[in-house]
């Protein structure tokens, strides 16, 4: 996915990845002048005004606008890759390499996963690019000044990490679960839209009830153990920075009680803390949203690359004779109208008459976009369409 996204966008994806590297390395640089400051403060020379402000209005100057432009640019690019995966399942679909695909997926693609995709899936990608970088500057601003502390933190943080990770990576499951339920209720609705003379006619409203209403009870089910996952691998994190928060106190009085370590030495430790604390507060929540795209990826990917194409090969561009063999409309696998045979020739003209629900609409979607919601056979220039679904 992120390989398809970045040849589509190159540009947009270098200046993003620029800017946020520069953003990330924001809490090591404030890191180091809080290190300036605690010196500065030392002085037995008296301070100047310059030394004092310089440096900040500098540093805040520079995150601002460091901070303007990685979200600018960062924006721009999640618009352009939503644009690429809307244009490129679109042509898919043009191109007949959704017909293997169920419709109310499809539509799902489209009001749920590519949105997914952007909101998800670069946001978690980017948020973790963030933590990896602002984690590691923490990491030597600490080393230079304690390397007992920065052991600590990273044997902490190394088994939060992989205890996240084994977490995590259930939720893609979770994910694709509820989305293949959540696409079943879109299923119920389309056809309630699509068939709805046929339910009033044949009284079928108490099943229809009943579909929906089971369908939408098992996606909440299926949502709620998804967001119990997320929640579990919350609290986990939450504890884990808890622990690092407290150990790094704890160590920090056993140093300057053994003379290795001093007060302002601890106090900007704690300072270049928080770009380690803070990652790993935020990215069980960030690797979660990564991790649950995963099949909905894979999934896109295989649509856009037409992995999933249509059977045969199935081109017409002259319709020499259409001939239906005892069509049906059905419900579910029962036949719910009379069974129709007929022919028609390229030139001729037929008219179709029935009462209202009697199925004449859908035997010409039939032929249109080959529906499955009939019994029988329809054949153009010979060829079976159920062959082509």
């Amino acid at each position: 996915m992120l390989v398809y996204l970045f040849k589509k966008n190159k540009k947009l994806f270098i200046k993003s990845l620029i800017f946020l590297l520069l953003f990330s390395l924001s809490r090591p640089v404030f890191s180091k002048l809080i290190i300036y400051y605690t010196n500065l403060s030392k002085s037995e020379t008296g301070v100047n005004i310059g030394y004092l402000l310089l440096p900040g209005l500098l540093y805040l100057l520079g995150y601002f606008l460091v901070n303007l432009f990685s979200e600018k640019y960062l924006d721009k690019f999640m618009i352009k890759c939503k644009q690429c995966l809307n244009e490129g399942v679109y042509e898919s679909l043009l191109d007949r390499h959704g017909l293997n695909f169920d419709k109310s997926y499809l539509t799902s693609i489209f009001t749920n996963d590519i949105d997914q995709i952007s909101n998800d899936y670069i946001q978690g990608l980017t948020q973790i690019v963030y933590f990896i970088v602002s984690f590691l500057g923490a990491s030597l601003v600490i080393y230079s000044l304690s390397g007992k502390i920065l052991i600590y933190l990273i044997v902490i943080s190394t088994l939060t990490f992989i205890i996240q990770k084994l977490l995590a990576n259930t939720l893609a499951d979770k994910q694709y679960s509820y989305n293949t339920k959540f696409s079943k209720i879109i299923k119920i609705l389309n056809e309630s839209i699509d068939n709805i003379r046929e339910i009033k006619i044949y009284n079928l409203e108490d099943k229809f009830r009943y579909k929906f209403k089971k369908a939408s009870i098992e996606a909440n089910e299926e949502l709620f153990r998804l967001n119990l996952s997320e929640d579990m691998v919350e609290v986990i994190n939450q504890t884990s920075a808890s622990l690092i928060e407290v150990g790094l106190y704890i160590v920090g009085v056993v140093l300057i009680i053994d003379g290795k370590l001093t007060i302002s030495e601890l106090l900007a430790i704690v300072v270049s803390c928080d770009s380690i604390t803070l990652p790993i507060y935020s990215f069980s929540r960030t690797y979660a949203k990564f991790a649950k795209t995963k099949k909905t990826r894979e999934k896109l990917i295989e649509i856009i690359n037409g992995s999933n194409t249509f059977k045969g090969d199935f081109k017409i561009s002259t319709i020499d004779k259409i001939r239906v063999d005892d069509y049906a409309c059905k419900y579910d696998l029962d036949p719910i109208s009379v069974s129709v045979s007929f022919s028609i020739n390229y030139g001729e003209k037929i008219l179709i008459v029935g009462e209202n629900g009697s199925g004449k609409s859908t035997l010409i979607s039939s032929m249109l976009d080959f529906s499955r919601n009939h019994v029988g056979d329809i054949f153009i220039n010979g060829i079976n369409v159920k062959k082509h679904r």
